[in-house]
């Protein structure tokens, strides 16, 4: 039976409804990429361990070959042959960017412990927290193996692999590292450890170990890096303190969260929305964690600097008034998006539910910057019930998963990902959409924040 739904549908998204959504999506996106797109370098799945297959139909995943990384750039337009659609790897930009596969791990650990849920309630859907544990265990050897220079420091890489004797190999893109990519990474080491059932666990455990010992070593040149980088940093050291309150991390990310504030106080330059959005997530997220209140005055500083940018005519933010036209990132987009649900979360407020309502509905729904919206799961999934019970009267509503305004991949022909970036025209108050393009280098850390959320 197809469901129709009720005539009349409330027009408010509340808080919940925009975080279940952008979960949703977020899933949704990783789990085409990784299993769909084959824009990086692929895997044979039966190279993977992955114990549950014996217990499903395996025709439900014979054709996937998943990725050990993803590509920096691809068209977001699909190829149909055969019925199948597919990602033009003609497209394909072959460089593999730390920051794009650690947050690519990162995301596919915090969807195993999703679907690790579904024990004993569906089996297929309880496969692919197997198949994400080994996937990120074959990458992270893949990433110790292929993407660290001769100092065993990870950078970013392009691939030269040759097609015909399917060797891998790689050189170095850029000879500089960023430490933020190290703490990254000592991140996906460690989350994947903790979350292992692998005897082999320890071995994860202690090289993400090194790493933090490294950055320990280095912390003063960390302290004089610029304000972008120590926010960043500071928000990947807050991830890791929500899995392992290690002390010497927490001495840390005070000691960043002390520069960052008299830093931004002093700040003549302009710092990036997306980095604003950031470090109020974090000082947010870093109290909820620790229970540390010292920085609360750090929050509403922040927070009011990001009220600024809001036009209530426009119901947008605004970047800069004086311009005819605008560019945003779906970077800044999203996380200013978040920034907004995040303080809804906290402190719920009647004005500021409006603000994230608006944001949402026309600077990231209506806006094109997202080229297709996976569908909801059918009716007959777990996942579209409450407790995952499938009794009718808990039926979840559409409205949870996607709006109808936005189309499929299949009825669209674009991927369901996001674009890098869009164009608004302050006159005519209208959103442009100049190119095509998926950009991985930021996209997985967009992803991350809003698989993450629904968590906190």
């Amino acid at each position: 039976m197809r469901y129709i739904g009720p005539f009349l549908r409330i027009n408010n998204l509340s808080k919940e409804i925009i975080e279940s959504q952008l979960f949703h999506f977020a899933k949704e996106s990783t789990k085409h990429i990784i299993l769909k797109s084959k824009c990086g370098i692929n895997i044979p799945l039966k190279e993977l361990k992955i114990k549950s297959f014996s217990n499903i139909d395996i025709t439900t995943f014979k054709e996937i070959s998943p990725l050990l990384c993803v590509y920096k750039r691809s068209s977001t337009k699909l190829l149909t042959h055969k019925n199948n659609m597919f990602w033009d790897e003609d497209s394909f930009k072959k460089e593999v960017t730390i920051s794009s596969n650690g947050y690519l791990t990162l995301c596919l650990l915090e969807l195993a412990k999703y679907y690790k849920n579904f024990e004993n309630i569906d089996k297929e859907l309880y496969t692919l927290h197997h198949m994400y544990m080994e996937l990120s265990r074959a990458q992270l050897d893949f990433y110790s193996s292929y993407l660290r220079n001769e100092e065993g420091l990870f950078v970013d890489k392009k691939d030269i692999s040759d097609d015909i004797t399917n060797e891998l190999k790689f050189e170095d893109k850029n000879k500089k590292f960023k430490y933020s990519n190290q703490i990254l990474m000592m991140n996906c080491y460690a989350l994947y450890a903790k979350l292992s059932e692998n005897k082999e666990a320890e071995i994860y455990e202690n090289f993400s170990n090194d790493i933090l010992n490294m950055i320990l070593n280095y912390r003063e040149e960390i302290y004089n890096l610029s304000l972008n980088e120590k926010i960043n940093i500071l928000s990947l050291l807050n991830i890791y303190l929500r899995f392992n309150e290690h002390n010497d991390v927490l001495l840390l990310s005070i000691d960043l969260m002390d520069l960052i504030y008299e830093q931004l106080k002093e700040c003549t330059d302009s710092i990036s929305i997306s980095n604003t959005s950031l470090a109020f997530m974090t000082s947010m997220l870093f109290k909820h964690n620790t229970g540390i209140s010292k920085y609360d005055e750090f929050n509403e500083d922040l927070y009011e600097k990001l009220l600024d940018l809001y036009d209530d005519e426009r119901g947008i933010m605004i970047k800069t008034q004086s311009k005819k036209e605008i560019d945003y990132t779906s970077h800044e987009i999203v996380f200013y998006t978040l920034a907004l649900l995040l303080k809804d979360k906290y402190n719920s407020d009647e004005c500021n539910n409006l603000k994230t309502e608006s944001i949402y509905r026309k600077q990231l729904i209506n806006s094109g910057v997202i080229c297709s919206w996976p569908d909801s799961p059918t009716l007959n999934s777990v996942e579209r019930y409450k407790n995952y019970s499938l009794k009718s009267e808990d039926l979840i509503d559409e409205m949870y998963f996607k709006l109808p305004t936005i189309p499929s991949p299949e009825s669209s022909g674009m991927a369901p990902v996001m674009l890098k970036n869009i164009n608004y025209n302050t006159k005519k108050d209208e959103f442009n959409v100049n190119k095509q393009v998926f950009e991985s280098t930021k996209y997985f850390q967009i992803l991350f924040y809003m698989i993450y959320f629904p968590s906190i």
